[in-house]
């Protein structure tokens, strides 16, 4: 009897199932995952529409790692399988990991595709709207080494023929506590939406706020789009706070042209018949500047935003910011053919002189409509 009584509690029917850990309904792991694999003394220190991020130790190489768990679904899995194989394939060159995040390692775990980087420190986002710099900007030598630094990479990248394709400042981390350290290096991250230049380009790219007039208008584009994305990055790091603040393509287009010039009718016309936003667009050249005012309030819930949008130039208040906003416009040439390139922008005098540090004149925000006399205090 006792040894039937043993042999039924070692069967299999009887043992409890192991099961996966729990997932909410988009995918996302259980935030309170303690390990996973080999990686112990998880903490949740990200969230996003990808998956989650955890800080962890790696026990075997006694390190801290920060450990990427993509959300479980077949999107997101091939993307951070992309990402993992672009980053490890430009390590093979050792200058890469001077400018791109580490990856020491990938693999898949309960239906979740993971990968292991380096762990850096914050994103330039929080530096940026940290609670004593928001709505001021940074200082001028901080957008100098973080520029620089981003164009570094950018320009690695373009010469190996990929563009990233997502600068934002939640990409882009230091390496340091900039605050503590003084150290103002940073590396790009999220590598998910690369795009080797000679492969299949996606129509869809960047984060809107970041986004090129050519990608807006489904045009093809190639590495510049990037160029882009940099020069508006330059100029949130100097305001404190987006300059393309909209969720409307046309809406986006106007801002674009207020800001930066009439977009040419050359480009629109490059772009596929099936875009609305072009259709939409050539009727407006036939516009008035009014007329083009109206049209655009009528489809906008921001009227007093878009009408009191002024040119670039209108927001410069010291002359030594003439080289900060040559630099700046360069990136921000509308026609991507003449848009400055990641090489001929680190040889930009904007790095080689000392700024000083002046109030800013912040453009309007759909929050606070300032006008261009508007000045915002010290930084």
């Amino acid at each position: 009897m006792q040894y039937a009584n043993r042999a039924r509690s070692r069967s299999p029917s009887s043992e409890p199932q192991q099961k996966l850990p729990a997932v909410d309904a988009d995918g996302h792991v259980d935030p309170n995952v303690h390990q996973i694999d080999r990686y112990e003394n998880l903490v949740l220190i990200g969230k996003g529409t990808f998956g989650c991020v955890f800080r962890g130790w790696d026990p075997k190489h006694q390190r801290e790692v920060a450990l990427k768990v993509v959300r479980r679904t077949p999107k997101y899995f091939q993307d951070a399988k992309i990402e993992a194989l672009t980053i490890t394939r430009l390590q093979t060159e050792l200058c890469s990991q001077d400018y791109c995040v580490i990856i020491y390692r990938y693999l898949e775990w309960n239906e979740h595709f993971c990968i292991a980087f380096e762990k850096l420190h914050s994103t330039l986002h929080f530096y940026i709207y940290d609670k004593k710099r928001r709505g001021i900007g940074c200082k001028r030598n901080v957008i100098q080494h973080v520029i620089f630094r981003l164009l570094r990479c950018v320009s690695y990248l373009h010469s190996v023929r990929i563009a990233h394709v997502d600068i934002k400042p939640e990409n882009i981390m230091f390496i340091e506590d900039p605050r503590t350290s003084g150290n103002y290096q940073v590396k790009l991250i999220d590598f998910g939406a690369a795009t080797w230049l000679t492969t299949h380009h996606s129509s869809l790219i960047q984060t809107r706020f970041y986004r090129a007039p050519e990608v807006i208008i489904e045009s093809k584009w190639d590495e510049k789009a990037d160029l882009w994305s940099v020069g508006c990055i330059m100029l949130e790091m100097y305001f404190g706070r987006l300059v393309f603040d909209t969720h409307d393509s046309l809406e986006h287009l106007h801002l674009i042209e207020k800001f930066c010039g009439r977009v040419p009718q050359s480009l629109l016309q490059r772009s596929p018949e099936s875009c609305d936003i072009v259709e939409r667009g050539l009727e407006r050249c036939t516009m008035t500047p009014d007329e083009n005012i109206r049209k655009i309030a009528e489809l906008s819930k921001k009227r007093q935003y878009v009408v009191n949008f002024q040119s670039l130039k209108s927001y410069q208040k010291d002359p030594d910011d003439d080289i900060f906003f040559d630099l700046v416009t360069r990136c921000l040439e509308i026609e991507p053919k003449n848009r400055i390139s990641a090489k001929q922008a680190l040889e930009h005098d904007f790095f080689r002189l000392p700024m000083k540090n002046t109030p800013r004149v912040v453009p309007p925000s759909p929050a606070l409509v300032m006008t261009p006399g508007s000045v915002v205090g010290p930084m």
